[in-house]
């Protein structure tokens, strides 16, 4: 259930960036699942998520998960992966078409493509 009238975000990517805008929603109010590499969700489920900024330093709480399944659920998905790392785009509409069989509607979402000059 959303809190607050907040609909369930689902940020895929658990880097800087996808911490970053997952943890500003979580501390907001948002229920917020955050999708990344194992080692970032084992400490993120273990010790919280940890946003050190110049106005706050503050523990957020958020789920984490390596799986994509986990924001199935999701009404808004961000994804923020490098450009690289957009190779798996199979899975991720296949994710996106589950959602629509399971609501009956298209869920919201954005991609964030950056990198470095290199990768483009």
């Amino acid at each position: 259930m959303a809190e607050k009238g907040w609909p369930r975000v689902g940020v895929v990517g658990a880097g800087a960036v996808g911490c970053y805008f997952g943890g500003m929603l979580a501390r907001a109010g948002a229920p917020v699942t955050l999708i990344g590499r194992a080692q970032h969700v084992e400490a993120i489920n273990r010790d919280g998520l940890f946003i050190d900024s110049i106005h706050f330093k503050e523990h957020v709480s958020v789920s984490a998960s390596t799986e994509l399944d986990a924001v199935r659920d999701a009404q808004l998905v961000h994804r923020a992966q490098r450009s690289r790392s957009f190779r798996d785009g199979d899975h991720w509409h296949a994710l996106l078409a589950g959602a629509r069989q399971s609501t009956g509607r298209d869920r919201s979402c954005s991609h964030d493509r950056y990198g470095n000059p290199a990768e483009r």
